[in-house]
């Protein structure tokens, strides 16, 4: 077992503390409404908030993360969050009737301060960690925020008989706060940020086939005001979330290490003085950069498009799944936490597993050699609608289902994130990823819609194995399209044991 870094225990820190109280805030969120309004639609209303207001943000977010300061970003995002959670369990005290527009409002906080966390976190990856640790730190972090999503759930599920909604909010604050300290303890300075910079640029120019750029006098935001930005998708991001051994960094082992840290963050600091004073592009220049990065490579265009396509179907999931499961077939509380439980177990796994492993494929390959897997679970997720089973098989049915549904999602998810962090220059990470993030789910909302209506009219059945062969079309035309039109030719891999060699010689 490979040894931990400090800075990698305090990003799984950072990651459980806030994937768990929110993941039970989530769990009661929406159960609350589930109960309170007996329809798909208003669940469905609820789930396409934070979506819609991530499009909002879209050109806003990456802006702000690749120009200000990342540790100030996520702070100020925790206390954001923090006092609208407080704001939220004293209004619902005060005006408990009002619990919808409530509810809603204290989503769209959190989507804010959220998409500035997340973004500007997984932004800071690359300068955080050496190239070498990513796969394991973000498998590791895979894992953990798993176990986490696993015990929401279920603990979500008792203190929900036990509180009001109100009082998960303010559960949350503790769990904020916790992440919050971590946030403040993070080494900003663990990779020097010309290292990083330089080798994005280089992977890069493997992607386009042109030279790398010359350095210009936009400076890469940081953690700290000076350093260069990283990346990493999440889902979540999810996010979640790979193709490198980790070689894990001990923090100040040693006086010359220390001496090497004092001297980076130095350098660092000394760098900013005259970036200060350069003119920085407005906010739709930047916007435009990294509208064009996405437009000038091809492969990128392809992902976020199935990206998007995908994500209108998986609504059939995010919608349907809980309403059949309480309305349909009726389960309890307990056996519906264990079966969104089931879930985070087989991600947890799964992020075990793959931080052990090098791929030997292009990352591209396996995370769309697994997502064809995922798609054709989703054609059997309305079977028991049909068998007439009891509750306990249906729960058993649902938390093997759900298991290998979270395994096999790690394996789309983190090759897939993990890849896009070594290739997009630091630089341009912010506003590349907010807006891959934004046209990948502006289709959400409307999936989530049509599905909330036709869930309540058309049979659980029929819906579910309809959108499974639907997924399964639409990943093998975005494979075949891959190979027709020669989209991963000349693209780096990043195996471990393939660094110097083109993406030409590896296996598969």
């Amino acid at each position: 077992m490979r040894k931990l870094s400090a800075q990698t225990i305090k990003i799984l820190i950072i990651r459980f503390a806030g994937t768990f109280g929110s993941g039970m805030l989530s769990f009661a969120i929406g159960l609350y409404i589930l109960q309170r309004t007996g329809s798909a639609l208003g669940m469905g209303i609820s789930l396409i908030t934070g979506p819609l207001v991530s499009l909002c943000l879209t050109p806003v977010l990456g802006y702000i993360v690749d120009t200000k300061n990342h540790r100030a970003i996520m702070v100020l995002a925790q206390l954001g969050t923090t006092l609208g959670l407080i704001a939220f369990a004293a209004a619902f005290a005060l005006w408990p009737a009002a619990y919808y527009q409530e509810l809603i409002a204290l989503i769209v906080l959190l989507q804010i301060t959220d998409s500035f966390l997340s973004t500007t976190l997984t932004a800071s990856l690359v300068q955080l960690f050496a190239k070498t640790e990513l796969q394991s730190v973000n498998s590791l972090n895979q894992s953990l925020q798993s176990l986490a999503s696993f015990l929401a759930p279920v603990i979500g599920a008792l203190v929900y008989t036990l509180v009001a909604i109100g009082s998960f909010a303010l559960i949350e604050v503790g769990f904020e706060l916790i992440a919050l300290v971590g946030i403040l303890t993070l080494n900003f300075h663990a990779v020097p940020a010309a290292a990083s910079e330089a080798a994005a640029e280089s992977m890069t120019a493997a992607a386009t086939g042109k030279a790398p750029a010359e350095p210009t006098a936009e400076p890469a935001a940081t953690g700290e005001p000076t350093a260069a930005t990283a990346t990493a998708a999440d889902a979540e991001g999810a996010t979640a979330n790979t193709a490198d051994a980790a070689v894990t960094i001990e923090a100040a082992t040693a006086p010359a290490a220390a001496t090497t840290a004092a001297a980076a963050e130095a350098a660092s600091e000394a760098a900013s003085e005259p970036a200060a004073t350069t003119a920085k592009p407005s906010l739709w220049r930047n916007f435009a950069e990294g509208f064009h990065f996405l437009l000038d490579r091809p492969i990128f265009l392809l992902l976020t498009a199935t990206g998007a396509a995908i994500n209108f179907f998986f609504a059939a999931l995010n919608v349907g799944l809980p309403y059949v499961l309480v309305h349909t077939l009726h389960l309890s509380n307990t056996q519906y936490g264990w079966t969104d439980s089931a879930f985070a177990v087989g991600m947890f796994l799964g992020g075990l597993l793959l931080s052990q492993i090098t791929l030997r494929h292009h990352p591209i390959d396996v995370s769309y050699a697994f997502l064809l897997g995922l798609s054709l679970l989703m054609g059997v997720l309305g079977l028991p609608t049909l068998t007439g089973w009891g509750n306990g098989v249906n729960t058993g049915f649902y938390l093997v289902l759900n298991a290998l549904q979270g395994i096999l999602l790690v394996f789309v998810n983190t090759p897939l994130s993990t890849y896009m962090q070594q290739l997009i220059p630091a630089n341009m990470q912010g506003r590349v990823f907010s807006l891959q993030s934004a046209l990948s789910m502006m289709l959400m909302p409307l999936g989530t819609l049509l599905y909330g209506v036709l869930f309540d009219h058309v049979a659980a059945f029929w819906l579910m194995t309809g959108t499974g062969v639907i997924l399964i079309a639409l990943v093998l035309a975005a494979m075949a399209a891959m190979r027709k039109f020669h989209l991963l030719a000349g693209l780096p891999t990043f195996a471990p044991d393939a660094a110097e060699a083109p993406a030409a010689s590896e296996e598969g």
